[in-house]
């Protein structure tokens, strides 16, 4: 494949052309498989007809076939990886950020806001947001004004994602005591093998069955075994909770640093992003806040401060967040 630029075209033309869906989706299954295997394939495929081909095959699968748009989604997360990648991404900026919003948007437009079974997709469309909205420059901010429901699809997500989060590390503690708590035989079973009459055991000393005839007592290896497969069936049921933790944990450290960047580009004064901060609920401003506060650059929280310095009563909600007097 890295050596035949007629499997490239072929691959390129298939995005770029076909309507056939499954044709599509078996296309995005191999190409996401390849691509997270061979960096130097990755490397070179790193182009913006490339990425084109990618968004083209997006929008004609549809936000129906998840699955499909997870795998084209994570390519576009692979490309972003290599200094290549980021340089044919930010070329099509002007057509992915607004699809990429509008992937989000759709999630949040639900009547039940659920990310269950969409972290990776997630996680790589915000990502990809991110790589874009950072490397805008100047343009940063005019790219949330022009894509405006953005902002306000992150935060909502992000209320939803330290849900989940919460939830899954709760699950997770709560599996790992089960695991650590040893499982004693059953004493009713134990009592009965020990308290067998003495009629029922022959000169020899083995216990014998109503016929007489000598067998091995097998009541304790069958407790030990029942006791080990219980304790493997816990370790196993651990493991789905775990693996559940590690992509919620993901999207969640995502989505903080696409907020943090953000909070970054503010200027100090008044802007039509620090509007749309404003603008969403007391719990998902509060909830941004904490975990600003627990990101490792320190320079996040005065660097709000300094924003909304004389400008609390334009933004009370943000002001109220961070403990500045909105009055």
């Amino acid at each position: 494949m890295k050596r035949d630029s007629t499997v490239y075209t072929a691959i390129l033309f298939i995005l770029q052309s076909s309507t056939n869906v499954d044709l599509l989706h078996n296309l995005s299954s191999l190409l996401d498989l390849v691509l997270d295997v061979d960096e130097e394939l990755l490397v070179a495929w790193a182009m913006p007809d490339f990425v084109q081909g990618l968004h083209e095959a997006i929008k004609q699968t549809g936000e129906e076939k998840e699955l499909t748009v997870d795998s084209y989604l994570h390519c576009l997360q692979l490309l972003s990886t290599t200094e290549n990648g980021v340089q044919a991404l930010v070329e099509c900026t002007g057509v992915l950020f607004p699809r990429l919003t509008a992937h989000v948007a759709r999630v949040c437009g639900e009547d039940v806001i659920a990310v269950g079974g969409r972290e990776r997709s997630l996680a790589s469309a915000m990502s990809v947001l991110n790589v874009l909205f950072s490397s805008a420059g100047e343009e940063a901010l005019v790219l949330l004004e022009k894509n405006s429901y953005c902002v306000e699809c992150v935060m909502q997500l992000f209320e939803v994602i330290q849900e989940d989060r919460r939830t899954s590390m709760t699950l997770a503690a709560a599996g790992a005591s089960q695991k650590s708590t040893p499982v004693s035989t059953p004493h009713s079973t134990r009592h009965r093998t020990e308290e067998k009459s003495e009629s029922d055991v022959n000169g020899t000393g083995r216990r014998t069955c109503a016929e007489g005839s000598p067998r091995t007592d097998t009541s304790q290896s069958q407790e030990t075994e029942a006791s080990g497969s219980e304790d493997h069936g816990k370790s196993q049921d651990t493991v789905p909770v775990v693996r559940n933790l590690m992509e919620v944990h993901m999207l969640y450290s995502v989505t903080v640093e696409f907020l943090a960047d953000i909070v970054k580009a503010l200027p100090k004064g008044e802007s039509q992003v620090a509007g749309y901060l404003n603008g969403c609920t007391r719990d998902q401003i509060e909830s941004m806040v904490l975990a600003l506060q627990d990101h490792t650059d320190d320079t996040l929280i005065p660097h709000l401060e300094e924003v909304l310095s004389g400008s609390e009563d334009k933004y009370p909600r943000l002001a109220a967040a961070i403990g500045m007097d909105a009055s």
